[in-house]
Order: structure tokens, then sequence, then C-alpha cells
């Protein structure tokens, strides 16, 4: 069965996507708020990078206890750039290999 994406936001509408934290990239419709899914409802969950959808999303309690939950239902979950700082918030990133921005020279 192919994969389906679901957005899943903080807020309702339309969500602005970035490229490199300074440009639009587009828009995305929200098809469900944080607050009214279930880890069960998924298989998988990918977490933005940069710097403003990270900061953002762990500054929202529900979006803190989706990733906690999932984190600890043992579902894949993915997150490049900043993203893993949702991993620190929901105290789920002792013991775990993570990956995270590096500087640029």
């Amino acid at each position: 069965m192919p994969a389906r994406t679901v957005v899943v936001s903080i807020t309702s509408g339309e969500i602005q996507a970035r490229n490199h934290d300074l440009e639009d990239a587009g828009t995305f419709a929200v098809d469900q708020l944080v607050g009214a899914v279930a880890v069960d409802d998924f298989e998988a969950l990918l977490l933005p990078g940069g710097t403003v959808n990270p900061d953002k999303l762990r500054m929202e309690p529900a979006a803190v206890r989706f990733v906690r939950n999932f984190v600890q239902s043992g579902k894949p979950v993915a997150s490049i750039c900043h993203g893993p700082w949702n991993f620190v918030e929901a105290d789920v990133a002792r013991g775990r290999r993570l990956t995270g921005a590096a500087g640029r020279a």
C-alpha cells in the first residue's frame, strides 16, 4: 500500500513552507490539528526542520505530548536540522542518536 501524507499542525487552514527559513516555499493545507489526532492513526512521523517550525512546535503542549507518545510507541520517527529539539522538549532524547544542524563554514 502506498504511503499517504497527512499534514498535522498546531493551526488550521494553510501553513507556510519555508526554504532556509527565509524564503517562501508555498503553502500546504492542514489536514488535522495535532490535538485531535492519536498515535494509532499513523505509521510514522516526520518532524519539520528549519528553526521556525521546530521552535513553534516545541512550545505547543499538544505537539510535545504527541511527539512524546509517538516516540514511546516505537514507530519510526524522522527529523532533521533543528527538528530534534522536539525530542528534547518531549524528554525522549536521552540514550538516542540524533541528527542535527551543523554550523556552516
